[in-house]
């Protein structure tokens, strides 16, 4: 996995459904086990970040994977969005959500969908639902599913999707189904209200800033710039050379 957490296990096979000798009962802190599973059989299955946790910045939110449902019956994976977890079950999230399913023969995707992880697939909006069903192909994989981050305008977006990539389902219709909510970047969110050179460090997260003085230069300054449009908005000032200690 390329993401921090680890997701529960939410096992609702029946007692006595025919897949439990294929993979055994799981608890709820099994993801180990069933990731186990999974790549043993085929090895490309993942839950990653690319375009989730490693793009929120500090004190955003973003899709995460906070479980996976495993389920037998229905010949469809069905997706779930809800609210923020524990203490208790979160409930569904009622929205309009944008989900998508990737397969190797989807259609092209509208460059304006925010998240990406490939440039085809199918999309759907949950209508409210909570959730979002998507059929079986004659093929019983690899599929991938995520979320559309939330439109530039709301408070508080949701920024960005975790994916589970090249799920199959098995035996008598078992799917892995994705249960997303939302999650917070942890560090200090960046400053806003002006601009500001960031230093980012390898996993994302911003360690330290400076911020552009407005205008530009005085004359005889020599600083870095910030050009919008070809016009100098900002600028720090810059000093060439060494510290000057002895």
């Amino acid at each position: 996995m390329t993401v921090s957490y680890t997701p529960q296990v939410w096992d609702v096979r029946a007692d006595d459904a025919g897949s439990l000798s294929t993979l055994p009962r799981l608890g709820l802190d099994d993801y180990a086990r069933l990731e186990a599973f999974m790549q043993g059989n085929w090895p490309d299955y993942d839950i990653i970040g690319t375009h989730g946790e490693q793009r929120a910045q500090p004190g955003q939110l973003w899709w995460g994977i906070g479980a996976v449902e495993v389920k037998e019956g229905p010949s469809l994976f069905q997706v779930q969005f809800r609210h923020a977890p524990p203490p208790s079950l979160p409930a569904r999230d009622t929205g309009n959500i944008i989900s998508f399913q990737w397969f190797a023969s989807a259609p092209p995707l509208d460059a304006r969908f925010d998240v990406r992880y490939y440039e085809n697939g199918n999309f759907a909006f949950s209508e409210g639902s909570g959730d979002q069903g998507w059929p079986y192909s004659s093929a019983s994989g690899p599929f991938s599913f995520w979320v559309n981050s939330d439109p530039e305008d709301w408070p508080d977006r949701r920024v960005g999707s975790d994916a589970m990539v090249n799920v199959y389902w098995f035996d008598n219709h078992v799917s892995l189904n994705a249960v997303f909510w939302p999650m917070r970047k942890g560090g200090a969110p960046q400053p806003g209200g002006s601009e500001y050179l960031v230093d980012i460090a390898s996993d994302g997260t911003i360690t330290g800033h400076i911020a552009f003085v407005p205008g530009p230069p005085p004359a005889g300054t020599h600083a870095l710039g910030l050009s919008k449009g070809g016009v100098i908005v900002g600028h720090i000032r810059w000093t060439a050379g060494g510290t000057g200690g002895a």
